[in-house]
């Protein structure tokens, strides 16, 4: 159903980088090999450094949304869930998750709009080449 999942996150100099992304990884599942990640060093307003990563998986993606999915029902309830993701997904089929970093750092998934990490699920081509 899903071909690519990418994952964006800003980390800014107070943060934990690698406990950010060893926990990402984590919930993706598969070696470090499989998956594309880049990183863009960058200033924020005051010159502090700020690490742009935006990590790509194109195998087992429906997994990694399925796991998802169920930490936010279990956080929420189907309902809101299954009305989220139908208020999140664009024209393109493209499903746009924001969850709350510090927590996801701790095992929860909490939607949240501010210093999150987002998810971009793209679902499967519509027509598939012989």
């Amino acid at each position: 159903m899903y071909s690519s999942v990418e994952f964006s996150v800003l980390i800014h100099a107070t943060e934990n980088e690698n406990k950010v992304i060893s926990t990402i990884f984590d919930f993706i599942g598969q070696p470090k090999e499989s998956v594309n990640v880049e990183t863009l060093k960058t200033d924020g307003h005051w010159k502090n450094p700020i690490l742009r990563y935006k990590i790509s998986v194109n195998a087992d993606v429906d997994k990694i949304f399925d796991k998802m999915y169920a930490n936010l029902v279990e956080s929420y309830g189907e309902d809101d869930v299954r009305k989220y993701v139908e208020n999140n997904t664009d024209r393109k089929r493209v499903i746009y998750v924001r969850l709350d970093k510090q927590k996801f750092c701790l095992g929860k998934a909490i939607l949240y709009d501010r210093d999150s990490i987002r998810l971009a699920f793209k679902k499967s081509s519509k027509f598939r080449s012989n």
